[in-house]
């Protein structure tokens, strides 16, 4: 459950199947608290196996790619402003 807690989580920031992401994440989220069951080794085989049908990973592996070679604009000025902060502290 962890594993679709992570893989959703990360689905849902990289804004891939945004359809799903949101839903699937709470649905995971809601049960990983619970006491497990033989039937949740069963949900959570299937949760794999949504994840493998619906290329999450890859899907994963390429916005983060992208993401490294094409920074956000607003990243840069993220880092520079908590650097501002630093050295304002110093």
């Amino acid at each position: 459950q962890a594993w679709l807690i992570y893989f959703w989580k990360r689905a849902k920031d990289y804004r891939v199947e945004e359809d799903i992401a949101e839903e699937r994440l709470q649905y995971w989220t809601s049960r990983s608290g619970q006491t497990p069951t033989s039937l949740d080794a069963v949900d959570v085989e299937r949760g794999v196996i949504e994840l493998r049908k619906l290329g999450i990973e890859q899907q994963l592996w390429e916005a983060s790619r992208k993401e490294t070679e094409h920074p956000h604009p607003d990243a840069a000025e993220d880092h520079t402003q908590v650097s501002e902060s630093e050295a304002s502290n110093i």
